[in-house]
């Protein structure tokens, strides 16, 4: 028979990153000094064993990514033509600027048509009217809009240049991404500043700024803004100094890799001579390589051998930037606290009276205290006040420390001039010197909670080892992790940890993998098993050689540790409530600190004025503003907006954390909030509720005589093992497998089929002009008889000489059992005794499905077979509160009379491509860590560890955070009404001396810290 050779369907032309236009060279932080660097015996691999070939695919890929497709590397003439496409483009943007008004739109938005588009906020417009066109085509891509529509404004045009904003502007091509690295974010209030710093600068877009990490990441227009500029703008308008960690266009060049390479000498790279590798950054010896991810890194580590070039190993900067933050700290607290103890003493201790001497030395301390110590927080609030016109905690803590400063310095002056300002001759250098050292104890204590926060993170980067074995056609060579290459053959030892994600191919042993999925148990790995990147070989296992699958920056580890920086740097929608009150609370606290000191004042002062001797009234009214000063000090200083600031984030962040070390990857931390409100969990069968391992029980074969190709069994057997051969579905996958052990190794494969995947429904082929099809039996047979097979799943092969008339005619009929997970009735008892309702839905036949759901427990008309993706999503959403119209299908309808109409979060699980739709549909998607990589992308929340462990730790997870963070709330909430209502003096004796207001910040973090921290030791 003929058969039609397979291809590779949809590729992805990635560009080639061999322009010489080297982007301005930026400072980069790799702490090289420390670093080890590498050099390689052999500058290439064998290429019998390690061919150049794309990269794998990981469970975190993008669901819009096609699992067939394959990057390729751009052509040079590629590569020109997009160069003078963006060359282009950025000419007419610029004409464009010249001809028309760049302003906002607060009043109207436009969509157009079909095309998708929809201008709303800002955008390129003239004063009197809008001109658009449009050019339909049928892709996902920009289009041009060619139509006239009129719009009255009655707004001005007085904003020539809102950059920042512009959709249009933002989309066009040219733009940059940078990540920078911000020292000195004290707390959450902290990223306002950074937000607004960033936004003020021209063509600058989205901006994300995670305070834990250190982070601020910002896409931008080269053309307008530079990105020293840009550090430089935020220094200024902060205080935070800044560093770039990475810079590089987006989406620009294809898929790409970098690494560092140490030259022992200057280099042109016009010298370069290779295709796919360009310079991106470079700082005197030490440079950034960016290269195509086709490319073996060890070929284009050997490019620069010509100039010494060895590698040097990218330190984790957010994990370094945490460190030095805290040691930052703890530098200023141990000076402050060293300084401060003589002028506590001084102050307190019973002493020979020597006041000029203790007077003096108490000030040259504290002025050191002031000016080296206290710097940046007047620094930090002044810009705040000046630049950005804000009011927060530092500018509080500046205007109080420095009118206890300023007060004490003048009160020692008037008393060495014989004119004492209180009767008792007291000054406040003390409280001065001792609010400065608490505040920066609590500031500590907060970093190192921060720090400690965001260990989760460097225990995914102490997991990946530094070196691999590499397996040669003649030897073995030890080579850094970083140069591995997809499709390298490593070598494993007993004892050893896994450096990346790969294959068995020879040996066995058993893997503790409890690092990654959080069970105990070892697991057997054989040939053609998968091995996870970090798990470790037992030690009385076996040596294995593996095949590399994925390179080390795209393993499961990194990919892990991707997916926590997201999460952690993510907001909930109650954090937005929290910055709202901490920016409320210092202005307001500003305001009471006023209020206090003039009704202080003014109530000693009224007191004073009724004392008859005039010297004795003299010394009243100076004890009066002496008070009023206390008082209002201490209502500035003892308020915390950082405690509010952190009562989300530091949760969030514990607990992600937490889910991860458990064997539960939160994508996103918007998914920890959403699972605490879940009432309905739907689950899908086939690898969810069963161990997806099918295996066939019966096969029924039905040999065609008009086709010679299909007149014997072992014809259609081999018809059926070239359909199969590329599906990873498991009703495929085990038909592949049956029908591979029938004909064995004697029998040659067939010639691969140019297979297209129906999803919901099954395989289909063209073969000389006849269709072949295989799945579900409703599909394949097309009108066909089917054999009725009860209560079995079955995989229907047929053919349709006529496809124009859809007539088909079953030659293959394979009946096949699951068994359903272990853990599944425990996960359903326990879902049931937490008041949760529970579904099925499922692409199976409807007699399976009943059959399982009867098994677990689950009421039969909450179960539901031969749903297509798109009827799982309807499905869904009906249970969400749609309207029964909105819901195509037979879902709705089913639904009219068996459930009442009311909104539900709803819960999905699911591990299959056909549950994508599923997945993004539902308020809480979770995929299985065996899951496709489509159903993982989708998925909001990955499940290393098992089904009844990972789900009980969602739910657990998700009910334990939401309880601290209102915890939390109350904390902070009552600490600065009580703290505020007692440094004020309103209950008289009851108050806070202004020297002990210092500790407020530290009073108001650490139980905060404390209670999040419980999510990590306590049994939630």
């Amino acid at each position: 028979m003929t058969m039609i050779s397979s291809h590779c369907g949809k590729g992805e032309t990635g560009g080639c990153c061999s322009t010489k236009d080297r982007h301005r060279p930026a400072s980069i932080n790799t702490c090289s000094s420390q670093a080890p660097i590498y050099t390689l015996d052999s500058p290439t691999s064998s290429s019998s064993l390690s061919p150049t070939y794309p990269p794998g695919r990981s469970l975190f890929d993008n669901p819009s990514t096609p699992a067939s497709a394959v990057p390729l590397l751009a052509t040079t003439s590629d590569v020109k033509t997009l160069s003078t496409h963006v060359s282009l483009a950025a000419r007419c943007y610029a004409a464009m600027r010249r001809l028309f008004v760049l302003h906002k739109h607060d009043k109207h938005s436009h969509s157009h048509g079909s095309c998708g588009h929809h201008h709303d906020g800002y955008g390129l417009v003239s004063r009197e009217e809008h001109h658009h066109s449009h050019s339909h085509s049928h892709c996902d891509h920009d289009h041009p809009h060619d139509h006239d529509h009129p719009h009255d404004h009655d707004h001005d045009h007085d904003d020539l240049e809102v950059f920042a904003k512009d959709a249009d502007y933002l989309d066009l091509p040219g733009r940059y991404r940078v990540t920078l690295l911000v020292l000195g974010m004290d707390c959450p209030s902290c990223s306002p500043r950074v937000v607004r710093a960033l936004n003020s600068l021209p063509s600058v877009g989205e901006c994300h700024v995670d305070v834990f990490a250190g982070r601020a990441t910002v896409t931008y227009h080269p053309d307008h803004v530079d990105t020293t500029e840009m550090t430089r703008h935020v220094t200024a308008s902060t205080g935070f100094q800044c560093q770039i960690v990475q810079d590089g266009p987006v989406g620009a060049g294809g898929p790409t890799r970098r690494m560092q390479v140490q030259l022992d000498q200057p280099m042109d790279e016009k010298d370069l001579d290779m295709e796919g590798v360009r310079i991106a950054r470079e700082e005197h010896e030490l440079i950034e390589v960016e290269y195509q991810v086709g490319l073996n890194p060890r070929d284009v580590l050997a490019a620069f051998k010509s100039w010494g070039g060895v590698y040097v190993p990218v330190q984790e900067s957010s994990i370094d930037s945490a460190q030095q933050e805290v040691l930052r700290l703890l530098h200023l607290t141990t000076v402050s606290a060293v300084l401060c103890f003589p002028v506590l003493v001084f102050a307190w201790a019973p002493l020979p009276p020597h006041p000029a001497i203790y007077g003096g030395i108490s000030l040259a301390l504290t002025t050191l205290i002031q000016v080296y110590v206290a710097r940046p927080i007047y620094v930090s609030g002044i810009r705040a006040l000046t630049v950005q016109r804000t009011i927060d905690m530092d500018l509080l803590v500046a205007l109080s420390t420095g009118t206890a400063y300023l007060f004490s310095t003048i009160a020692y002056a008037f008393r060495e001039a014989g004119r004492p300002i209180d009767h008792q001759g007291e000054s406040y250098f003390e409280t001065s010197a001792l609010l400065v050292t608490l505040v920066m104890l609590g500031r500590l204590i907060a970093a190192y909670a921060r720090r400690r926060s965001t260990n989760a993170v460097a225990q995914l980067a102490s997991m990946q080892v530094d070196q691999a074995t590499l397996v040669l056609s003649t030897h073995t060579q030890t080579i850094p992790t970083g140069l591995v290459h997809v499709h390298d053959i490593l070598r494993l030892e007993p004892g050893d940890r896994v450096p990346t994600d790969g294959r068995v191919v020879e040996g066995e042993a058993y893997v503790d993998e409890s690092s990654i999925t959080g069970e105990s148990a070892p697991v057997s790995k054989r040939p053609g098993a998968i091995l996870v990147a970090g798990t470790i070989i037992m030690s009385n296992s076996s040596r294995l050689d593996m095949r590399v699958t994925l390179s080390p920056d795209e393993n499961t580890l990194a990919r892990m540790a991707e997916l926590m920086r997201a999460a952690q740097g993510a907001r909930l929608g109650v954090q937005d409530t929290a910055d709202r009150v901490a920016g409320w609370l210092a202005p307001v606290v500003l305001v009471l600190g006023t209020i206090t000191l003039i009704a202080w004042a003014g109530v000693g002062l009224a007191a004073a004025n009724r004392v008859v001797d005039p010297s004795a009234r003299a010394a009243e009214r100076r004890e009066a503003v002496v008070d009023s000063i206390g008082y209002a000090v201490a209502v500035l200083v003892v308020s915390c907006p950082c405690a509010i600031a952190l009562c989300v984030p530091m949760v969030a962040v514990i607990a992600v954390a937490v889910g991860t070390r458990r064997g539960v990857l939160f994508k996103t931390v918007e998914a920890l909030e959403s699972a605490y409100d879940v009432s309905v969990v739907v689950f899908d069968k086939t690898g969810t509720l069963t161990l997806g391992k099918l295996s066939v029980d019966e096969s029924t074969y039905i040999p065609q005589n008009t086709l010679p190709w299909l007149s014997t069994d072992r014809g259609i057997q081999s018809v059926v093992r070239a359909l199969t051969g590329s599906s990873t579905h498991p009703v495929s996958a085990a038909v592949h497998e049956h029908v591979a052990t029938i004909l064995g190794a004697s029998s040659p494969p067939a010639d691969g089929l140019d297979v297209t995947s129906v999803p919901g429904k099954g395989l289909e082929a063209v073969v000389d002009g006849v269709v072949i099809r295989g799945g579900s039996a409703v599909w394949a047979a097309g009108g066909g008889v089917v054999q009725d097979l009860g209560e079995h799943t079955v995989f229907v092969v047929s053919v349709a000489t006529d496809p124009a008339h859809s007539v088909f005619t079953c030659i293959a009929q394979y009946t096949l059992s699951d068994s359903i997970r272990p853990d599944a009735p425990a996960t359903i008892r326990s879902l049931v005794q937490r008041g949760l309702q529970v579904h099925i839905l499922s692409g199976d036949n409807h007699r399976v499905v009943a059959r399982t759901a009867s098994a677990l427990g689950i009421p039969l008309d909450q179960a539901r077979g031969e749903c297509s993706p798109e009827e799982k999503a309807q499905w869904i959403k009906f249970l969400q509160g749609a309207d029964p119209d909105d819901c195509e299908s037979g879902c709705s309808s089913h639904h009219k009379s068996t459930s009442s109409h009311r909104r539900h979060k709803v819960m999905f699980i699911g591990d299959g491509t056909n549950d994508a739709l599923a997945l993004v549909q539902s308020d809480v998607g979770i995929s299985l860590g065996g899951g496709t990589d489509v159903a993982s992308s989708a998925a909001h929340v990955v499940l290393l560890s098992s089904l009844h462990t990972g789900l009980n730790d969602v739910f657990n997870l998700a009910r334990a955070a939401r309880r601290r963070v209102w915890i939390n709330f109350a904390w902070a909430g009552v600490y600065n009404a009580v703290a505020i209502v007692l440094a004020c003096g309103v209950l008289g004796r009851a108050r806070i001396p202004p020297r002990w207001a210092g500790l407020g910040e530290l009073v108001s973090v650490l139980p905060v810290v404390l209670v999040a921290w419980s999510l990590g030791v306590v049994d939630w």
